[in-house]
Order: C-alpha cells, then sequence, then structure tokens
C-alpha cells in the first residue's frame, strides 16, 4: 500500500524507535507516551499541515483478540461522539494487521498533574474550578450516554485541562456500546479501583450511573485533595469501598459550600438508585452551585 511506508530498521532507531515514517498521510514525530492499550505518539497529519495524537496498538498485544476487540470498540465509541469536552476522532483505520486511532491533540495538562501539583503544595483546587470542570464533564458523559456509549474508567490521569481551563474526556479503551452486538470480552473486573462503582468492582451490570459515580470521586479528590477511600491492599480497598462510607468533603475542607458536599456525596452512593439518575441531572445541580442558586 503506497500509503504506508514502513521506515528501515536504522531510520526507526534514529527516530526514537517509530514503528513508521508515514502511515495513511500521518507522519510519526515522537513517541509521547504507553496507555494499557497502546502506544501513543505525536504526529502530523500532513494533508492538512496540523498535529495529531495517533494511538497504536501496542506490539505485544497485537496478537490478543481480546485486545484487538477492545481498540476497535474505542474507535467505534469516540468516532460517534461530537461534545467539545470529548476527544475527537480524526481518522482510524487497520493496515497490515496494525490498528490505529488519529485522534485530535489537545494541549494543557493532565488533570492528575494538577491535582498532585496541589497536593504538593498542601492545598486543594479552589472548589468553583473543581466545580466547573465536573459540571462540563457531566454534559459530556451524557452525551456519550445518549449515544449509549458507557465510559467506565473516568479518572484525573484520563482528563485533559487545556490552556483555557476547559477539560477534554480521553482513552475510551474501556468503553462500552448499549448496542454493540458482539460478545462480551471478559467478565473480570476492568477499570481503576479508586474511581470505580461498587457495582462495577462486584462485576454487576452497569448503567451510566457507574460513570456518575467516577465523576462524584474526582470531584471528591479534587475538592479535597484526597481520594474517598485511600489507596492500600487491594483487598482493603475493595473492601472500603463495597462497605465503608467516605469522609463528608466539608470535614476535611471546611470552606466548601454544604451544597456542594451534598452534590458530591449524592454522586458517591453506594447504591446506584440512590445516586443521580443520570450525568445530566448532577450536571445541572453543579450548574445551580456555580450559579448560586
Amino acid at each position: 500500500d503506497p500509503a504506508v511506508r514502513r521506515a528501515d530498521p536504522a531510520h526507526a532507531s534514529a527516530q526514537d524507535g517509530l514503528p513508521f515514517e508515514l502511515m495513511v498521510g500521518i507522519r510519526l514525530l515522537a513517541r509521547s507516551g504507553e496507555g494499557g492499550m497502546g502506544t501513543l505518539f505525536l504526529a502530523e497529519q500532513e494533508s492538512l499541515g496540523r498535529r495529531v495524537a495517533l494511538k497504536i496498538v501496542r506490539p505485544e498485544l497485537r496478537g490478543s483478540a481480546t485486545a484487538l476487540e477492545r481498540f476497535r470498540r474505542e474507535a467505534f465509541a469516540v468516532a460517534k461522539l461530537q461534545h467539545r469536552h470529548i476527544v475527537r476522532v480524526i481518522a482510524t483505520g487497520e493496515d497490515d494487521g496494525l490498528l490505529w486511532l488519529a485522534m485530535e491533540l489537545v494541549p494543557g495538562r493532565g488533570l492528575d498533574e494538577i491535582l498532585e501539583e496541589a497536593r504538593a503544595a498542601g492545598r486543594p483546587v479552589e472548589w468553583r474550578r473543581a466545580a466547573g470542570w465536573m459540571r462540563a464533564l457531566a454534559g459530556a458523559v451524557a452525551c456519550a450516554h445518549e449515544a449509549g456509549v458507557l465510559h467506565r474508567d473516568i479518572k484525573p490521569s484520563n482528563i485533559r485541562v487545556a490552556p483555557d481551563d476547559e477539560p477534554v474526556l480521553l482513552d475510551f479503551g474501556l468503553a462500552r456500546d448499549a448496542r454493540w452486538t458482539g460478545k462480551t470480552l471478559t467478565q473480570a473486573f476492568a477499570g481503576s479501583p479508586l474511581y470505580a462503582a461498587p457495582e462495577q468492582i462486584a462485576g454487576r451490570r452497569l448503567d451510566g450511573r457507574a460513570d456518575v459515580y467516577a465523576l462524584g470521586v474526582t470531584l471528591y479528590e479534587a475538592c479535597t485533595g484526597r481520594l474517598p477511600f485511600p489507596e492500600g491492599p487491594a483487598d482493603q480497598l475493595l473492601h472500603r469501598v463495597l462497605t465503608e462510607e467516605p469522609v463528608p468533603p466539608r470535614r476535611l475542607e471546611p470552606g466548601l459550600p454544604r451544597d456542594l458536599e451534598v452534590v458530591t456525596l449524592k454522586a458517591l452512593q453506594k447504591s446506584p438508585r440512590d445516586r443521580y439518575a443520570d450525568a445530566a441531572a448532577l450536571q445541572a445541580d453543579l450548574d445551580a452551585i456555580l450559579a448560586d442558586r
């Protein structure tokens, strides 16, 4: 295929081990990171002269039918979502058995970096800023749910905060599509235990309220500088998530508005039926708080 030109080994070595010099009109510039499913590259879409983020299935996973199916699901899920707070897919494809996904390059910093910096400074993020992020992300999640897509892995490292302080939701590698006709990939837990809802950890059927819980965890962490349930041995963490209640946020940060505490704890209810019915309802209450209603 003339659209795909393999780099010779010497050239690849000289270019930081890049596997391709040019792929379907996208030139790889630099390796930028590793995810659970793929290797991330900074790349350039030559026809438009713009930088993009390119994800390629990690070499050791290319023989795994499960990994390839998950990668296809991510492309299928994200490509149909159009929202200013969701990363935009530019192109996706498969060449010589290699799956790839080109997405917009979101400038800014990871929310995990911002929260870690705040912790190091001994203070949480200002509450209005945190509530603003979660209000925007709740709208993005509501859009995904309306399209039948559950993210299942919302956490600070999957959120990018742009220079204008607007958040963008990334990495739909664990997304599930309600209308997907393929088989379930695995019955094992998938996600991040620190941010996963109790029903996700317990392996029960999920709906959009699992993503609402993850937004609640992220809001709690941003406003208090702490997670609702601290890290520890896996069995202890899972037991806490399933059986214990988080410390009320205002006990950790007395300056937080009482209404924000109520909203955060409602999003963190252990039973899905006690949480917000959907992400749009969470967004509406955060709207009200930010408008001082």
